[in-house]
């Protein structure tokens, strides 16, 4: 079960995809979680795993 700041991390990234503007997403992600936009991405790809990771066992 996320955390609430990783469920806001999980939202966000659903409301805002890769855009073709990074450099805007780049910033709000600096502003909205004051983490570096590789940091993001790399807990975004952690927490996408770990979410799936249930319905593959459940398979």
């Amino acid at each position: 079960m996320p955390t609430p700041r990783e469920r806001l991390l999980l939202l966000f990234e659903a409301e805002h995809p890769e855009t073709g503007d990074a450099v805007v997403k780049d910033e709000a992600i600096r502003r909205t979680f004051g983490l570096e936009p590789q940091q993001y991405r790399a807990l975004i790809g952690e927490l996408q795993a770990r979410e799936a990771e249930p319905r593959a066992n459940a398979a």
